[in-house]
């Protein structure tokens, strides 16, 4: 009888340390890097094609420092509108480009968790933007974070917005 109370309660605890791993909270994706993250993810296309077109920018995206970028969905691209796009895609206007990438990208790495703690944030050219919300429901710039993917030189957090600078 004690035998099978031992076993019982071993049987429990095991069963219990399962149930508690599986309640903690979900992993996040991850990528080897941010611009990996960036160019094999099929809702940031368009993200993907503004980078490449920067150029320069492979470098600070796979190695250099931990940044979190923020990035806009093919659709949130897409509101902006075909002149705004073109505009962006010229090569006349690689200076605007940078910017406006730039603008998406904070030099530091900044889980959902930690951004969701920041009232604002400021991004590599010096501007600051709006975030609130929790981890699991956050908000940057007036949009919603879709996804986030963790990689070891930071974070892309995957927006349904264009952050204004």
């Amino acid at each position: 009888m004690q035998r099978q109370f031992a076993q019982s309660s071993v049987l429990f605890f095991v069963l219990f340390s399962l149930l508690l791993t599986g309640c903690s909270s979900t992993k996040l994706p991850t990528a080897p890097n941010l611009l990996a993250a960036i160019t094999t993810n099929p809702k940031l296309t368009q993200f993907a094609a503004l980078v490449e077109t920067a150029g320069g920018l492979g470098t600070v995206l796979t190695e250099s420092g931990k940044h979190t970028i923020f990035a806009p969905t093919n659709e949130a691209l897409e509101a902006m509108g075909e002149k705004a796009m073109g505009d962006l895609m010229d090569p006349d206007n690689r200076t605007l480009l940078v910017n406006v990438l730039r603008g998406h990208t904070v030099p530091e790495a900044l889980s959902p968790k930690q951004v969701s703690k920041e009232g604002s944030l400021t991004n590599s050219i010096q501007k600051s933007f709006l975030v609130s919300g929790t981890e699991d429901n956050l908000m940057v710039s007036g949009g919603k974070v879709l996804e986030s993917i963790k990689t070891k030189n930071g974070f892309v957090h995957i927006i349904d917005t264009v952050i204004k600078n």
